[in-house]
C-alpha cells in the first residue's frame, strides 16, 4: 500500500470497512500492484500497448479502474459476489485503459460544444461494463492507436463528428464558391455593360445592319434547298419504321414501288434485297417476318435477287450460337423456296491496323433467288460469278458511325456490326451490280428488308447516286431503329452536294447593301459575327442554372436582345449538320490557336550521328512517326530506317471525329520493355515530369493530348 496514492488508499479503505476485505479484493490484486502509480496491465501478449495502459500520476486511469472495481462489485447480487482475483482485475485494469485511451482519441476530433455531452454517454455506458469485450478485443487485434470504428459505442459518435464536419466544411465551401461566383459575377456584368455602353454609341450606324441581316435570314430561309432535298428523297429514297411484324412498312414500300415503275415503264425492273444478318437480331418475330418479306419480294421477279449476309462470331456470343442462328435462317430460306447455290465470301483489308487487330478478312454471305423462276438475271453479277465481293476496307474502332471516343464507346456487337463503313459498303455495291447488262432506261430498286443500325448499305446508295457512279439506285429500307437518325444523316448528303453545287442560289444574298461599319467594335466580352453583335454561350455557361448569378446574366442577356432583336434571331436550319460559331478569343487575354500550316524549322540530325540515352521510344506505324525521348527528357522526331544522307520530316494532325470533338488518349502504364512503346502510351513518360515536356527545346508539336 505504500506504492498506492493516499487518495486511492482512502477510497480502498471505506470500502473495504463497508464491505468486507475477503468479499471485494484479493491481496494478490494490491500486492502486485494494480493500484501503484508507474504500473502497467500491457503485459503480453498486450506489449503494444504498454504505455495506453499505465498508471500515472495524474490518477486517472487507477481513479476510473478503482471506481469499476467497487461499481462492478455493487451490481453482483449478494449471493454470488466474491473477491476480485488478480486476473479478472488485470483485465478490468486493461478495459478502463483502452477505454480512456479512446475516449481522449475521440475528444482530440470532436467540435468542443458536442464534448460535454458525448463524454457523459460514454462514461455512463462504460461504468455499466457492456464496452469490456470491444475494448479488450479491440486490443487484442489492434495496435496503437487503433480504430475508433472498431467500437460499437464510439462508432455512432464518429459518424456524427465527421457528418459534422464535412457538413462544416461543405458550407465553408459553398460560402466561398458562392464568394467566388460573385466576383465573377461583378466582374463579368461590368465588361458586358462596357461592351452594351460601346455598342449602344455605335448603335445608329449598327441599325442598318442589322436590318440587312435579317434579311440575310430571310433570303436563306427561302433558298428553297429543303424542297430540293424533299424531292431528291421522294423519287430516290424511302426509310420507314417498320415493327417488327413489318406491319407499318408494307403499304409505304408498295406505294414506293409503284412509283419505281412509273420512272421504269421503258426499261427493266430489277431489285436487289439486303439482309445483313452479320449481328443476329435479337427478336426473333422480326427475323421471321424479314425472310418472309424477303421470300415475297424473290417472288415477283427473276430480276430479284436476295443478298443475305450471315452471322459472324463476337465476344457476346457464342460460336455455337453463331453456328445455329446460320443454320436456323438457312432452313428458313429454303423453306421459303429460295436457292442456297449461290454462297459469296465478303473479302476485307486492313489499312492503318495494329498487329493486335484480330478481327477476320472475310464474311460469309449468299446471293438468293427463288426457286419458281428457271432464270435469273442476277446470276451474271460479278459478285455471283466469282463467289466473291472486295477487298473491301475495314474501319478502326474510332471511325465507327456514333462512336465520338469519349462519351460513346459501342460494345462487342456494335464493332461488328459498325466495322465495314459506308466506303466498304460502296464498294460491295459495286461488286454486286457489276457484270449486269443494264441500259440506261433500267432502273435498280434496292430493298434494305434487315439494315444494320446506320443503315450503311442507303448511305453508300444514296452517295453513288450523288457523285453519279453506274446506273441510278432507289432505296427503301425497313427499320426497327434509328429512323430518324439515318433518314436526317441521308438528306444531310443531299443537301450538302445542293449547297455546293454552282447551279444552286448563292449563299449571300445578291446586292447586298451595307451600312459603311464593317469594322467590328472593341468588345471584352460580347463577340462580333457576320456583321452584328452576338452573346456568346459560353458567358452564360460559367454558372449553374439555378444560382443567382446565372439568372443575372440571363437578364444581361435579355438587356442585350432587347437592344439588338435581330442578333437573337436563329439560323436558319438547313439540313443536318450544318452549323456556325465564333470564337471569342477576349475570353482567354486574345490568345489564339497554333497555325496548323506554318513551317516548322528543327534541327535535324542523321541516324548516324543519333546517339543519346533513350528513355522510351514509338517506331513508326502508318502515318505515325518514330519518337524517341531521351534520359533528358527531349523528344525526338524522325524516321529511323531512312539512310543518313535523307532525313525525314513528319506532320503529324488530329482530326476531328464526327462528333467534333477532339481524339484524346488516356496512356496505360509503360511496358517493361521501353524500346517500342505504343504512341498512345508514350506519353506516360512525363507523368511526373510535366515541366520537362513544357520547357522541352526540340519538340515543336504535341500531337496527342494526356489526361492525368
Amino acid at each position: 500500500m505504500t506504492k498506492v496514492a493516499p487518495s486511492i488508499v482512502d477510497m480502498l479503505s471505506d470500502a473495504v470497512k463497508s464491505r468486507g476485505m475477503l468479499r471485494l479484493l484479493t491481496h494478490e490484486v494490491i500486492g502486485k500492484g494494480l493500484f501503484s502509480t508507474a504500473w502497467s496491465s500491457g503485459v503480453s501478449p498486450l506489449e503494444a500497448w504498454d504505455e495506453q495502459l499505465r498508471n500515472r500520476e495524474d490518477l486517472e486511469l487507477v481513479g476510473i479502474f478503482a471506481q469499476r472495481v467497487l461499481a462492478d462489485y455493487d451490481a453482483t447480487p449478494i449471493p454470488l459476489r466474491q473477491a476480485m482475483t488478480y486476473q479478472k482485475a488485470l483485465q478490468k485494469h486493461q478495459a478502463c485503459g483502452a477505454f480512456l485511451w479512446f475516449l481522449s482519441s475521440l475528444q482530440k476530433m470532436a467540435p468542443s460544444e458536442m464534448w460535454p455531452e458525448i463524454d457523459k454517454s460514454l462514461r455512463s455506458q462504460f461504468s455499466q461494463g457492456y464496452m469490456d469485450p470491444d475494448l479488450l478485443h479491440a486490443l487484442e487485434t489492434q495496435v496503437p492507436p487503433g480504430d475508433l470504428k472498431s467500437l460499437g459505442a464510439f462508432r455512432p459518435f464518429v459518424a456524427k463528428i465527421e457528418g459534422t464536419a464535412r457538413r462544416a466544411k461543405e458550407e465553408k465551401d459553398a460560402q466561398l464558391a458562392q464568394n467566388l461566383r460573385e466576383a465573377d459575377f461583378a466582374q463579368l456584368k461590368a465588361k458586358v455593360e462596357a461592351d452594351l455602353a460601346t455598342l449602344e454609341s455605335q448603335r445608329p450606324k449598327r441599325g442598318l445592319e442589322a436590318e440587312q441581316h435579317a434579311l440575310d435570314m430571310k433570303y436563306l430561309r427561302d433558298r428553297k434547298g429543303k424542297q430540293y432535298v424533299d424531292d431528291w428523297m421522294g423519287k430516290h429514297c424511302c426509310i420507314v419504321e417498320a415493327g417488327e411484324n413489318f406491319d407499318n412498312g408494307i403499304a409505304r414500300f408498295l406505294k414506293f414501288k409503284e412509283l419505281f415503275r412509273k420512272h421504269s415503264a421503258s426499261g427493266e425492273e430489277y431489285t436487289i434485297c439486303l439482309f445483313d444478318a452479320t449481328v443476329f437480331p435479337a427478336n426473333a418475330t422480326y427475323v421471321a417476318q424479314a425472310v418472309k418479306t424477303l421470300t415475297a419480294v424473290l417472288s415477283m421477279s427473276g430480276n430479284n435477287m436476295g443478298f443475305v449476309q450471315f452471322p459472324v462470331y463476337q465476344s457476346q456470343t457464342s460460336k455455337s450460337a453463331m453456328l445455329k442462328h446460320r443454320h436456323q435462317l438457312e432452313m428458313n430460306l429454303l423453306k421459303g423456296g429460295l436457292s442456297l447455290i449461290h454462297p459469296v465470301q465478303i473479302l476485307f483489308n486492313k489499312l492503318n491496323c495494329t498487329a493486335s487487330d484480330k478481327r477476320a478478312l472475310a464474311q460469309p454471305a449468299l446471293a438468293c433467288f427463288h426457286t419458281h423462276f428457271s432464270e435469273h438475271s442476277f446470276t451474271k453479277s460479278n459478285a455471283v460469278t466469282s463467289g466473291t465481293l472486295g477487298p473491301c476496307p475495314l474501319l478502326k474502332v474510332g471511325d465507327f458511325l456514333g462512336y465520338d471516343g469519349e462519351t460513346t464507346k459501342p460494345g462487342a456487337s456494335a464493332r461488328v456490326e459498325q466495322t465495314k463503313g459506308v466506303e466498304c459498303h460502296v464498294e460491295m455495291l459495286a461488286g454486286i451490280l457489276g457484270g449486269m447488262p443494264f441500259d440506261d432506261s433500267d432502273t435498280v430498286l434496292i430493298v434494305d428488308i434487315l439494315p444494320n443500325r446506320f443503315a450503311e448499305f442507303g448511305r453508300a446508295a444514296v452517295k453513288r447516286n450523288l457523285e453519279g457512279a453506274g446506273i441510278k439506285l432507289r432505296y427503301f429500307a425497313f427499320m426497327m431503329e434509328e429512323v430518324e437518325v439515318n433518314r436526317a444523316a441521308m438528306r444531310g448528303m443531299v443537301h450538302e452536294v445542293w449547297d455546293k453545287d454552282p447551279n444552286s442560289p448563292p449563299k449571300q444574298r445578291p446586292n447586298r447593301e451595307s451600312s459603311g461599319a464593317a469594322d467590328a467594335p472593341s468588345l471584352e466580352l460580347l463577340a462580333w459575327q457576320d456583321g452584328r453583335p452576338y452573346f456568346p454561350d459560353s458567358i452564360l455557361s460559367k454558372f449553374a442554372d439555378h444560382t443567382p448569378e446565372f439568372q443575372g446574366i440571363q437578364k444581361l442577356k435579355k438587356t442585350f436582345e432587347d437592344m439588338f432583336p435581330a442578333a437573337a434571331q436563329p439560323a436558319p436550319v438547313t439540313g443536318s449538320g450544318r452549323a456556325g460559331g465564333v470564337c471569342d478569343f477576349s475570353l482567354d487575354d486574345g490568345k489564339k490557336p497554333l497555325d496548323l500550316t506554318r513551317c516548322i524549322d528543327l534541327p535535324m540530325v542523321s541516324k548516324d550521328e543519333f546517339a543519346v540515352t533513350r528513355l522510351a521510344e514509338a517506331v513508326a506505324v502508318g502515318k505515325r512517326p518514330h519518337v524517341v525521348i531521351s534520359s533528358s527528357y527531349e523528344v525526338w522526331i524522325g524516321n529511323l530506317t531512312d539512310s543518313a544522307s535523307s532525313p525525314a520530316c513528319f506532320r503529324y494532325t488530329i482530326s476531328p471525329v464526327d462528333s467534333k470533338k477532339t481524339n484524346v488518349f488516356k496512356p496505360n502504364a509503360l511496358p517493361e520493355d521501353r524500346s517500342a512503346v505504343r504512341h498512345q502510351t508514350l506519353g506516360a513518360v512525363f507523368i511526373g515530369h510535366m515541366d520537362r515536356l513544357i520547357e522541352n527545346k526540340r519538340a515543336s508539336l504535341v500531337w496527342e493530348a494526356l489526361v492525368l
